[in-house]
């Protein structure tokens, strides 16, 4: 679209996620991340913060019984974790995944070891 700033509105984007409040509409934003993610149009390394904040909180209200994503989709995040923990600066995860609630931390431990939140 003319005149919109891409990275804005993605920026934007990543900010009102994860979705919660209906789930209908949630499990179509969060498989949308994936798509994003997976075509380069958010670049993992750079929004890597905001990834691991996104996924580990998905991952926790998936856990709690809250009907936010598909098992699909959290096959997908774990992927994008994984290739975000091979491509991004290891200070930067490191940081972001200690800005994390431990429920967080514990997903995103789990699907980093196979385990993805179903």
């Amino acid at each position: 679209i003319d005149g919109v700033d891409r990275a804005s509105l993605l920026s934007t984007f990543l900010q009102v996620l994860p979705i919660r409040q209906d789930y209908d509409e949630a499990k179509i934003c969060h498989d949308g991340l994936c798509d994003l993610v997976e075509s380069g149009a958010i670049n993992m390394a750079t929004e890597a913060p905001a990834l691991i904040r996104i996924i580990g909180q998905v991952f926790v209200d998936v856990e709690d019984g809250e009907k936010i994503a598909s098992p699909a989709t959290c096959v997908r995040l774990a992927t994008i974790l994984t290739k975000i923990q091979e491509s991004a600066d290891g200070a930067l995860i490191q940081k972001s995944f200690s800005m994390l609630s431990p429920e967080a931390q514990n997903g995103i431990q789990s699907a980093l070891q196979g385990r993805a939140v179903q």
